[in-house]
């Protein structure tokens, strides 16, 4: 079986606080064959992970690294590895987050990357504006 999951399987599988999620979350992870992790879907983790749960940046870098490196995990590994490394520097991690002002690509803090934004485009599938 193939799937995508969304920010919640992965975080009850790291975080183990709900025993009864958590194991089929885990078991879901385990058994599927291919896990297609979106961006912004891994952008909420780390916001899950860093704002809500209050880990460190190098426990919610070890918790996503590790999530990425399991080998029925498929995920934009560059752009994901790139949001680690910022999120290493001090800055905040959301790959996929698109600026009004700067167009596709550029971060910009909000506080979860899936609410109130209309759908991000990565610079080079952009189509170009007219102004």
């Amino acid at each position: 079986m193939k799937i995508s999951v969304d920010a919640n399987v992965p975080a009850r599988a790291v975080l183990d606080d709900e025993p009864a999620q958590s194991r089929a979350a885990r078991k879901l992870l385990k058994e599927t064959s291919l896990i297609a992790i979106q961006l912004p879907c891994l952008s909420e983790l780390v916001w899950m992970l860093g704002q809500g749960v209050k880990l460190s940046k190098d426990g919610v870098a070890t918790a996503t690294g590790s999530l990425m490196n399991v080998g029925n995990v498929v995920v934009n590994r560059s752009a994901a590895e790139l949001g680690l490394a910022i999120l290493e520097a001090g800055r905040i991690f959301l790959p996929m987050a698109r600026s009004p002002t700067r167009g596709p690509g550029w971060a910009v803090k909000h506080p979860c990357p899936s609410t109130s934004r209309p759908s991000p485009t990565w610079p080079d599938r952009a189509k170009p504006r007219n102004s």
